[in-house]
């Protein structure tokens, strides 16, 4: 984000006069009756650390600086310890906000008596992309969802939301310091048979670059 988060961390930027990304994600869990809210921080600890104790009296927040250079999984097991066996852990990432229903995702988790729910969505390009076949080009499109790009017959990929159901039981006995959380984790569970994948019936918006945040604003979408 550059510039933008050389003062405050990224989930503290403004969505719009009244909200700030980490606002309307607490919202959202709290919509559904999630109670326990736990913030592994990073970058900007202090900050952040501030202005959740400044703006929420929540007694079951609970604020852990887990390192600025903690990979995703590395944060996880630090934040075990305020997570009772069996209990389920609804991961999100700092700059994702969410435009569906966090319920639906929860409720397909439990139906599916898995360790771990993903939770995916159509990527839909607006760049025009050229098919190309036997090396001969075939066709010119925009506006082309992943799910209709077929790499060979009855395969093709969906958009990982990073928005995760992890049961704590799932994180027992993997070490995932020094890799990637993700491809590791979820490959595991894959073998394991233990997870269920949840299409998103919504939207998310994350935010990479400032053109990203500026896109959301001039949507004037209400959060």
């Amino acid at each position: 984000m550059g510039s933008l988060t050389k003062k405050y961390p990224k989930n503290l930027l403004n969505i719009n006069k009244r909200n700030k990304i980490i606002d309307q994600q607490i919202k959202a869990v709290l919509k559904i009756g999630i109670k326990k809210v736990i913030f592994p921080t990073g970058y900007k600890n202090q900050i952040i650390t501030k202005y959740l104790k400044k703006n929420y009296s929540n007694k079951n927040f609970i604020i852990k600086n887990t390192g600025i250079n903690t990979s995703i999984g590395e944060r996880l097991i630090k934040i075990l310890k305020f997570v009772n066996e069996d209990e389920n852990i609804l991961l999100l990432n700092g700059d994702t906000l969410i435009d569906f229903d966090l319920k639906q995702l929860v409720n397909s988790h439990l139906r599916s008596k898995k360790l771990v729910t993903a939770s995916s969505y159509n990527f839909q390009t607006n760049f025009g992309l050229i098919k190309i076949k036997n090396k001969k080009k075939i066709s010119f499109e925009k506006k082309v969802k992943m799910e209709n790009i077929n790499f060979s017959k009855g395969t093709y990929y969906v958009i990982n939301s990073g928005i995760t159901i992890i049961n704590r039981n799932a994180l027992d006995k993997i070490n995932f310091k020094n890799e990637d959380f993700e491809e590791k984790f979820y490959n595991i569970m894959i073998k394991r048979k233990q997870l269920n994948l949840h299409k998103i019936k919504g939207k998310i918006y994350q935010f990479d670059t400032p053109k990203d945040l500026e896109n959301f604003k001039l949507k004037k979408i209400k959060v």
